[in-house]
């Protein structure tokens, strides 16, 4: 598992306004999407951070 976070979201928030930061977070998630290995998932954990991991059926594949 790999956890990404996005460092200083709190003051892009503060001062270019909320709309700004999930334009940011919308952004990077589509990034993370198209990039992603096919045999990983991408949630988003909390406000400012992703976690990527393995899915169970392929780790049961090795």
């Amino acid at each position: 598992m790999a956890v990404i976070h996005l460092h200083g979201l709190e003051k892009w928030n503060s001062r270019y306004g909320y709309e700004f930061g999930d334009e940011v977070i919308k952004s990077v998630s589509e990034i993370l999407v198209s990039l992603k290995p096919s045999f990983c998932v991408i949630y988003r954990i909390e406000g400012n951070r992703f976690a990527l991991y393995q899915r169970m059926d392929e780790i049961m594949k090795n």
